[in-house]
C-alpha cells in the first residue's frame, strides 16, 4: 500500500529540460511518464507546470530524490506545492526567482481567505453561543 499525495511543481522551460536529462541518468525512472506535464507561457516566459496525483512521494525513492536535487540545482527557482493523505499534511515551498512559476499557485491564496473567512465566522458563533 503507501502513503500518496498530490503532487504540483512550476519550473522554467530550461529547468525541466535539466530535469529530463537528470530523470534519464537514473534508467528505469518512469516519474515524468506518469505526471501530468503542462508548459505555459507567461510575459513572454517559457514555463512548466508539473502535477502527480495520487504519488508516493518519498525521497526513498531514487526518483525523488533526483527530483529534489534537481529542484534545489533549478537556475531560476521553482514552486512546489504537496498535499498528502492526512488533512494536516501540507508542504510548500517558494524559490521562484520570476513571477511567472507562482502563475498555477493563485488558488492557494483564494483557499487561505476562504479559510479564514470560516474559521472566522466559527469564533464569532462560538462568542455568540
Amino acid at each position: 500500500m503507501g502513503y500518496y499525495s498530490n503532487v504540483m511543481i512550476t519550473v522554467t522551460s530550461r529547468d525541466f529540460k535539466q530535469i529530463q536529462k537528470d530523470q534519464e541518468q537514473i534508467g528505469e525512472s518512469e516519474l515524468l511518464e506518469i505526471a501530468n506535464i503542462e508548459e505555459y507561457n507567461k510575459n513572454g516566459q517559457d514555463c512548466v507546470y508539473i502535477k502527480w496525483e495520487s504519488i508516493r512521494y518519498t525521497k526513498r525513492f531514487e526518483a525523488i530524490e533526483q527530483l529534489e536535487k534537481s529542484l534545489i540545482n533549478s537556475r531560476d527557482g521553482y514552486v512546489f506545492f504537496r498535499l498528502g493523505e492526512k488533512e494536516t499534511d501540507i508542504e510548500f515551498r517558494n524559490t521562484a526567482k520570476i513571477e511567472e512559476l507562482k502563475e498555477k499557485f493563485y488558488f492557494l491564496e483564494n483557499v487561505n481567505k476562504q479559510l479564514k473567512s470560516i474559521f472566522d465566522n466559527e469564533k464569532e458563533e462560538e462568542a455568540e453561543a
